[in-house]
């Protein structure tokens, strides 16, 4: 059990070096629990600002969320600490380009993490699913998403079609 427990805090360990604006940056993976606390924080802040959490501002509480994990998941290359003090000097230095840049940095750690089954290629999918026909114990595995492992075990259990 513990050997799955170092595989899971390895993923969340997990970091990307982007540029930005001649800048260096690293993005780390957030946990589960930091996009939780991303996701409260925001409502929260809306809140105080008078901001009703209302279908038609989801917008404006995705980009407080996607401005707190910025915050929370933007790194010094240097040392490693995060290069905004908070949401509110994330929000107060970065430019919307600069914003989108790091965002779609994180998306695409994210993403190669934890890849989605409509956003993985298919290509890369039968690939996949040939390697674990052919190597079960395949450590790729632990870095996928519950969606993709599902599918994954259908495919592996369903008959093969004729």
């Amino acid at each position: 059990m513990s050997e799955l427990l170092e595989k899971l805090k390895a993923g969340a360990a997990l970091t990307h070096e982007v540029w930005v604006s001649d800048c260096r940056f690293v993005v780390r993976l957030l946990s589960d629990l930091d996009r939780q606390r991303c996701q409260g924080e925001a409502a929260a802040y809306l809140r105080t600002q008078g901001v009703a959490l209302a279908a038609e501002t989801v917008n404006v509480f995705d980009a407080e969320v996607a401005t707190r994990m910025l915050a929370r998941a933007v790194l010094d290359p240097e040392t490693n600490a995060p290069v905004f003090a908070s949401a509110d000097a994330a929000r107060s230095i970065l430019t919307a380009p600069v914003k989108d840049a790091l965002l779609a940095a994180y998306v695409e750690l994210e993403s190669d993490v934890n890849p989605r089954p409509g956003l993985m290629p298919e290509a890369d999918y039968a690939a996949l699913v040939e390697a674990v026909k052919k190597t079960p114990q395949t450590t790729r595995l632990s870095n996928l998403s519950g969606d993709t492992l599902r599918r994954l075990i259908i495919t592996l259990a369903s008959p093969p079609s004729t």
